[in-house]
């Protein structure tokens, strides 16, 4: 699991989950606040051995971001709610 509250290239988000799977890591999941997905954020995280990394909609999807499976976003609708959709999202993959 990795927390930022910002992601923009995310090469070095890729590589550390490779690292994570190559010391035994059966699931790899990221979360950040702010989904940017600049340069080859897409290429690099369709690559990788991330399962899922879940954004918030505070900033509007890249265009082309739904051909990336990986990624999940979560209404921030309400604030006080987003903690508890995280979670429960999360619980909801590794149980």
């Amino acid at each position: 699991i990795d927390l930022k509250a910002l992601l923009m290239f995310s090469g070095t988000l890729c590589e550390a989950a490779k690292t994570l799977k190559e010391f035994g890591a059966n699931r790899i999941y990221a979360f950040a606040t702010h989904g940017l997905f600049n340069g080859q954020a897409f290429d690099h995280i369709k690559n990788s051995v991330i399962e899922k990394i879940i954004v918030t909609n505070t900033i509007p999807p890249r265009p082309n971001e739904e051909t990336v499976p990986q990624i999940k976003r979560l209404s921030i609708g309400k604030r006080r709610e987003i903690y508890y959709n995280i979670i429960v999202y999360f619980l909801k993959l590794v149980l």
